[in-house]
């Protein structure tokens, strides 16, 4: 085995835990800054990060990997473009491949952790990951609905930016209270459409916790019983 095998090989088997701080890095740009071309630019690096990672894990072919890379091509290009041009239709369009990309990446990640055998650091921080990319995907999915339903959110006027629109880290924020089923009611879903995604992603934020906690435990149980 060479040098550079065993450095791919230490640096495969901690990916996740570098997208786990990659994740925080630009969440805590984004409630930091304010919008602008850079932390649009950051935002794409991190996509690209995401996408790098669930590509690893694919085990299909060539198509699944191209579909996820253009996916987020696109999520790149119209999140720059919607930095640059403010023009609503393009933020709808960034929301919806940044969206996608997240589905995607949940997917993929999800059934890599399945695939796994044994607990290690990664599968530990790969599971955080996915609970963390949930709640972005879903925070995605209520920006898109704020901007497209009449009073989707109701919001302290504090929340919202010079240019009439809640900022990302605020949907951001609202999702993980949400997942969390912190319910802290600043921010309030106000349409019928809303108040669905709301019980949806809270029912979603507790089945996992509980259906990951339970997986770890009884694949750490069949470890240790397996190595007796």
């Amino acid at each position: 085995m060479t040098d550079k095998e065993t450095f791919s090989e230490q640096l495969l088997s901690r990916r996740f835990m570098q997208l786990f701080l990659s994740i925080l890095l630009v969440i805590f740009l984004q409630a930091v800054f304010k919008p602008s071309l850079l932390l649009a630019g950051v935002a794409a690096l991190l996509y690209l990060n995401m996408m790098l990672v669930a590509v690893s894990g694919i085990q299909a072919g060539r198509l699944a990997r191209w579909v996820i890379f253009l996916v987020w091509f696109a999520c790149a290009v119209t999140r720059v473009m919607a930095a640059r041009e403010h023009a609503p239709e393009i933020y709808l369009l960034s929301r919806v491949f940044s969206t996608l990309l997240l589905a995607l990446t949940v997917f993929h990640i999800l059934r890599l952790i399945v695939s796994r055998e044994r607990v290690t650091t990664d599968t530990l921080f790969a599971s955080v990951v996915v609970y963390i990319l949930i709640a972005l995907l879903f925070g995605n999915l209520y920006a898109i609905a704020d901007a497209t339903i009449s009073n989707g959110l109701t919001y302290p006027d504090h929340f919202i930016r010079t240019d009439g629109h809640l900022g990302e880290i605020a949907y951001i924020y609202f999702s993980f209270v949400t997942i969390a089923t912190l319910g802290y009611g600043d921010v309030l879903p106000a349409a019928p459409l809303t108040q669905m995604m709301v019980s949806v992603q809270a029912v979603i934020g507790q089945f996992y916790v509980a259906v990951v906690v339970a997986w770890l435990i009884s694949l750490l149980v069949a470890n240790k019983n397996g190595g007796r």
